[in-house]
């Protein structure tokens, strides 16, 4: 079961990957110099579906935060001191332009 959802997943996440690789400006309430931008959980600069792939893979624990700065400090996307499942909602909406 768990493989299927691997590979289901893994196709979901291919095809959201090549349909929107949408830019997002960071917020100019960030310190440039912190190096912190909520929802960029893979340090590029922008926020988009690679970094929903990496924030679902922490929320399932499959993979730790703690082994990036990127994705200890990015992964709080509504930084309310706690990495769930609001943050996946939080960056679906940043992602997509509504807030």
């Amino acid at each position: 079961m768990k493989n299927k959802f691997l590979v289901l997943f893994s196709i979901f996440s291919a095809v959201c990957i090549i349909f929107s690789p949408i830019i997002v400006k960071p917020a100019s309430t960030y310190a440039a110099d912190s190096g912190i931008f909520p929802g960029d959980l893979n340090g590029d600069g922008i926020a988009n579906v690679l970094d929903l792939i990496l924030l679902k893979l922490i929320l399932l624990g499959e993979l730790e935060p703690m082994k990036s700065p990127f994705l200890d400090e990015n992964s709080d996307v509504d930084q309310n001191g706690l990495v769930n499942f609001i943050d996946n909602g939080a960056l679906l909406d940043l992602i997509f332009g509504v807030r």
